[in-house]
């Protein structure tokens, strides 16, 4: 692909082996274990589901995470987005979370196609880190993924593609796994690219076109 157009490498990904669960276990680092042993040992329980209602507390747990995390409004997603997942991905998406003492603490959205799964949103409440929510959800996440037979479990990189706190995390579930994430810059349909600048120009006062990231839209 390089020899057709150019091509910027971003960063690294990470990604399990879902062949089988003792893979999975044994795969993650001494620290991780110890983390999701003291998850289960404190009593958090991992549940599942796709129903639109867990999308909606989802939302609720997201967005004060982001908020939390000073967030910028381009991580910020409204009932729409979570009714195109429930509309148009129905058998492909399952939400798990994590509860407490009857709380749900931790969510995640996994997403699911050609025999891979992808973690695709994450959301927890901060009270309750010290408890390792999301280490056990994962992993109970991965698990669930090889009993139905999917091939990979794809947990993404950091924020922007550093090597940061998050991709740490993500890479303790992995650390000898070392995708590269890239990019062809190219734009093929250049109506529909202005048309995409434009819908974030209008949603977004601090949207800058001129930026040097592409696709700009996503800036």
């Amino acid at each position: 692909m390089r020899t057709i157009l150019p091509v910027i490498d971003l960063g690294s990904t990470i990604s399990l082996s879902l062949k089988s669960e003792g893979e999975i276990w044994s795969k993650m680092s001494s620290k991780n274990r110890n983390m999701i042993r003291k998850a289960q040992k404190s009593g958090v329980s991992i549940q599942y589901g796709n129903e639109r209602e867990l999308l909606h507390r989802f939302k609720e747990i997201y967005d004060a995470t982001m908020t939390k995390d000073n967030a910028e409004q381009y991580y910020y997603f409204d009932e729409s987005f979570y009714d195109s997942i429930n509309n148009d991905l129905k058998s492909n998406y399952q939400v798990f979370y994590a509860k407490y003492n009857e709380l749900v603490i931790a969510m995640s959205i996994f997403i699911y196609a050609n025999n891979n799964m992808h973690y695709h949103l994450s959301g927890s409440d901060s009270s309750f880190r010290h408890l390792a929510p999301t280490n056990l959800l994962i992993y109970e996440a991965a698990r669930w993924g090889c009993r139905q037979g999917f091939n990979s479990l794809h947990l993404g990189g950091g924020l922007g593609s550093g090597e940061d706190n998050l991709f740490k995390f993500k890479k303790a579930f992995n650390p000898t796994s070392a995708n590269q994430f890239s990019i062809g810059k190219q734009i093929v349909d250049e109506e529909k690219y202005e048309f995409l600048k434009e819908l974030r120009k209008n949603n977004d006062p601090d949207f800058n076109s001129e930026s040097h990231f592409f696709p700009v839209y996503r800036a």
